[in-house]
């Protein structure tokens, strides 16, 4: 299963994304990526076609392989896609739209790390920013109250990624 990581550059909604253990962005643009996907399927395809020829019982197997492979594409497409999307000025301004509206009173932002998991199947490993819930005082002793409060992912959210977030221990 292939992982990407974002890295949120200057504290700003824009995140790159690179294959986990690589040190080079590999995320360029939607069409870039799907360029080389159609390479990479052109030579598959004989790989595939010999496989078949030579054990023909293997079918339902290949078959598997052929419909992951078609879904780590996707994956690795929608990835870059986001990437793209990231990096645009209105993307920039909704998220601080969604800050300003929060429902709690939110601290500054900080980095966090979080794993997503797309539908295809690809795993994401996102540090993105993160907002922690204002905290409460007791007006009486200046005490904070222990009551339980979300924080809020503001750029994952503007993605309808927010019920979906498992923190990295």
């Amino acid at each position: 299963m292939a992982t990407c990581c974002f890295f949120p550059q200057d504290g700003l909604a824009e995140m790159d994304i690179r294959y986990k253990n690589s040190q080079e962005p590999v995320m360029d643009t939607p069409e870039l990526e799907l360029a080389k996907f159609q390479i990479e399927t052109s030579k598959q395809i004989v790989a595939w076609t010999n496989t078949l020829i030579a054990q023909p019982e293997q079918l339902d197997e290949l078959e598997r392989d052929i419909d992951q492979y078609y879904r780590n594409a996707a994956g690795r497409i929608v990835a870059t896609i986001l990437h793209t999307a990231s990096k645009h000025a209105a993307i920039d301004e909704r998220v601080d739209d969604i800050i300003e509206n929060a429902s709690a009173t939110l601290r500054k932002s900080v980095g966090q790390h979080v794993v997503l998991r797309l539908l295809c199947g690809l795993v994401l490993e996102v540090s993105t920013l993160y907002c922690a819930p204002e905290r409460l005082k007791n007006n009486r002793d200046n005490n904070i109250v222990t009551e339980k409060r979300r924080g809020l992912y503001p750029e994952l959210a503007l993605y309808g990624f927010a019920k979906k977030i498992v923190r990295r221990p």
